[in-house]
């Protein structure tokens, strides 16, 4: 119990930080970045990665998750910086976790 904290800590890492950044690499740095040069079209690149992004969460929060991956697309592109859309989508998680856990729902 003594470093039970530790085990939400890392969690929370995971949650937060490492996994947003893994898979913004994925889709928008690899697929979004192959996309725009396979069809030359940004904005099907875009919707397809976020798609994808989308389906590989959960069916409840597509929605959202979609809608995070377009905002993400676009970040990348008119940045050219994957590291911006790593950045929004780490803020965003971040704030939803922190939120369940405020709500009492951490536990």
């Amino acid at each position: 119990e003594r470093f039970a904290w530790m085990g939400a800590f890392m969690a929370f890492v995971t949650a937060a930080i490492i996994g947003p950044c893994a898979e913004e690499f994925l889709f928008r740095r690899l697929l979004c970045c192959s996309l725009i040069e396979a069809t030359n079209r940004v904005g099907i690149a875009i919707l397809l990665s976020s798609l994808a992004f989308a389906l590989a969460h959960s069916a409840a929060t597509f929605p959202i998750v979609f809608l995070v991956g377009i905002i993400s697309g676009l970040l990348m592109y008119k940045t050219k910086n994957v590291v911006v859309a790593m950045t929004f989508h780490v803020l965003f998680n971040a704030s939803q976790l922190l939120y369940v856990i405020s709500q009492g729902g951490g536990q």
